[in-house]
């Protein structure tokens, strides 16, 4: 079994961080535009590489750390894998639900169906060419990138100021207010403080990698199935797995990490899965 890492000053203070988010933000958005005219569909996986990623790799080294051990971009052990994918099909149900009721309850309203139909301009994929470039340069341009600020970067900066619990929130806060939009918002902040929480049990980004990964793949490939015809967006079939993956998945999931994350360190093999100095669960 390794040994324990030294504790690692962050890349940011706690206080420098929501600053920098937003000065992220503001020059990823600037990017998005620029680039539109160019790169079309592809402005936007462009953007989070060069206005995101690039500037969490660069702030790590001008603080002379190492980006594997500050934005903990080691492997986990492998057995973190299975509840993190169950974890992962619960989230997604999760939200599939979350999304229906919210569609319910707004469909009569005209903007409502203006976002919807601007959403479903960006995410449809009528061919599987289509759906393959948008799995690369949506789903995972975005799981990695976003992770990399959010569960490395910002995660890591405010982790000494904050007990467990509420530093999930926080990033949970900040990952949906990021997306600037408010359909999106609940969904975002949920699922933004799972991923913090995932990050800090495994003690690793790679987990909420995937989970972020799924999420966006599962969104974009019902997005596609309803696009093809091959279900309706009101489909029971849809809403029934929907809930299936909601009630095992997420109680599941959850409390088989939890397990792990409360675990003796002995009982695991490679990067020990800690508890916070504090000892706050979610």
């Amino acid at each position: 079994m390794r040994a324990p890492r030294p504790a690692l000053p962050p890349s940011l203070r706690p206080e420098e961080a929501v600053p920098t988010l937003a000065a992220i933000f503001v020059v990823f958005h600037l990017g998005v535009w620029l680039l539109s005219p160019l790169a079309g569909t592809w402005a936007v996986a462009m953007a989070q590489w060069l206005f995101i990623a690039l500037p969490v790799l660069v702030l790590v080294r001008l603080r002379g750390l190492s980006p594997v051990e500050a934005l903990r971009l080691d492997p986990p052990p492998a057995h973190v894998w299975a509840p993190v994918t169950l974890l992962s099909l619960g989230v997604i149900g999760g939200a599939a639900l979350y999304m229906a009721l919210q569609a319910a309850a707004l469909s009569g309203f005209e903007w409502y169906r203006h976002q919807m139909e601007r959403f479903s301009e960006v995410l449809d994929a009528a061919t599987l060419g289509h759906l393959l470039g948008l799995l690369v340069s949506i789903a995972l341009t975005a799981a990695v990138c976003e992770e990399l600020l959010f569960r490395g970067h910002l995660l890591r900066s405010l982790e000494p100021a904050l007990p467990r619990a509420p530093l999930c929130l926080a990033s949970g806060l900040l990952f949906g207010l990021f997306h600037a939009n408010l359909l999106q918002l609940v969904p975002a902040v949920a699922i933004g403080a799972v991923l913090a929480w995932v990050a800090l049990a495994t003690q690793s980004l790679w987990p909420a990698v995937l989970m972020h990964f799924l999420f966006n793949a599962a969104t974009l490939l019902s997005r596609s199935l309803i696009a093809r015809g091959a279900v309706g967006e009101d489909s029971p079939v849809m809403a029934g797995v929907a809930v299936a993956l909601a009630v095992i998945g997420l109680p599941l999931g959850a409390l088989w990490l939890r397990r792990l994350d409360a675990g003796p360190p002995s009982s695991i093999s490679g990067p020990r899965l800690t508890t916070h100095p504090q000892g706050d669960t979610p």
